[in-house]
């Protein structure tokens, strides 16, 4: 291994040489750009890469980069795509992993199943049954197509005697998207019932604009909904969620949707078992951050700012 990273590092030094000591942040001209591609083919992508990537940069960040030059980012550039070292080296952390993590994930299920059962055993639900009904659409006048209004119709079934309140809440997303992305608004009903009823939810403005073409069994067919009974007031005794104690972590887990499962489980490991913990690319991938670090601090800090800055003006262009 050692004769490997010997030949890698005159490789290197050798496609380097031929790669100017100056800063990012000086174009290079087209002369000087054909002599090293004509020798180098990778030399191409890197520079059209960093050329995009100082744009993001204003002059005071600049000034603070000054001394990262070509030479110096070409050697971190060549050094990780030298895929067998760095696939040896992300082995080598996913094993690390493994010794210090491995044995979590097991735990992970038997906490997330004896919460579940639980919850099933003094859950709300088992109080008063709140499902979804419908979905009825008020129109503005009786030879009128167009939608006035869009409501939700939830059926509240008392399972026991005595149900003189109830909260719950709900959300609700396409099945195409994350509902745990959604956002939980809540219901109360104040009046005592002993039979089924069913009561409506009016939707907001921009929920009414994506609803009102649709059929109850299309929303049926097309949407997840979650609800959750928080409060109950019985013979005059109130009763809440909160008194379950359930945490966060496993109240997310319960309620998401098999894409995001492991996401939410990575989350109970972390809430519940080891605050340290990382899921193992994340463990990999911050360990190879930190070994790049070491070799080369100064190009690892530009690309850290680099990635920064970047991640906000996504954030920014999507939330325009």
């Amino acid at each position: 291994m050692k004769r490997y990273l010997i030949v890698v590092a005159i490789l290197v030094f050798a496609s380097c040489s031929r790669v100017p000591d100056i800063s990012i942040f000086e174009p290079l001209d087209n002369e000087v750009q054909y002599r090293i591609c004509r020798k180098d083919s990778l030399f191409s992508s890197f520079y059209d890469n960093v050329q995009d990537q100082v744009k993001v940069f204003n002059e005071i960040e600049k000034s603070r980069f000054q001394d990262i030059t070509y030479r110096g980012l070409y050697k971190r550039y060549l050094f990780i795509n030298d895929t067998v070292h760095m696939q040896q080296k992300r082995q080598c952390y996913e094993h690390d992993w493994e010794c210090r993590f491995g044995g979590l994930s097991e735990k992970a299920d038997s906490l997330i199943n004896y919460w579940k059962d639980y919850i099933d055993k003094n859950s709300l639900n088992n109080l008063v049954g709140v499902s979804f009904s419908h979905l009825f659409h008020t129109y503005y006048s009786y030879w009128s197509n167009d939608v006035k209004d869009v409501e939700l119709a939830f059926r509240l079934t008392p399972l026991v005697s005595g149900i003189e309140q109830v909260r719950f809440m709900f959300r609700y997303a396409e099945k195409i998207n994350n509902i745990n992305d959604a956002k939980w608004q809540n219901y109360i009903y104040t009046s005592p019932f002993s039979t089924s009823i069913v009561r409506y939810w009016k939707v907001d403005y921009f929920e009414e604009r994506k609803l009102k073409e649709v059929a109850t069994s299309e929303f049926k067919r097309d949407y997840n909904m979650s609800i959750v009974v928080t409060d109950v007031r019985r013979n005059g005794k109130n009763y809440s969620i909160e008194d379950l104690h359930i945490p966060t972590s496993i109240t997310e887990i319960l309620s998401c949707d098999q894409q995001a499962y492991q996401y939410y489980k990575d989350k109970v490991i972390t809430e519940l078992l080891d605050h340290s913990y990382k899921s193992k690319t994340s463990y990999a991938n911050d360990k190879i951050s930190e070994y790049l670090a070491s070799l080369f601090p100064r190009e690892e800090e530009f690309y850290n700012s680099y990635f920064i800055k970047f991640t906000q003006h996504l954030l920014r262009e999507a939330y325009k």
